[in-house]
């Protein structure tokens, strides 16, 4: 009985800590992709405002901007939020 406890214990323990690790991992993936994504918006900002396009494209860039900065914004905070569910 007690030996049936203890494995339960043990197993219980194993995925605990396996869960952590894949927290752990989602994070620093959710984190990189955030920071590849403002690269790229400071990259689309560069090439925007440095070369000489038309003004329809500089807005289709800025919409672009925005949009990969709303999603780097999103995978920061919800990478976050699970940081304080730990």
């Amino acid at each position: 009985m007690k030996k049936n406890q203890q494995k339960n214990e043990l197993s219980k323990e194993q995925a605990l800590f396996s869960e952590q690790k894949i927290r752990n991992f989602n994070r620093k993936l959710h984190t990189s992709i955030a920071a590849s994504l403002l690269a790229g918006v400071f990259g689309f900002c560069a090439l925007a405002f440095r070369t000489q396009i038309p003004l329809i494209l500089r807005g289709v860039f800025l919409l672009l901007v925005i949009f990969l900065l709303g999603l780097a914004l999103y995978l920061l905070l919800s990478t976050r939020k699970n940081f304080f569910k730990d």
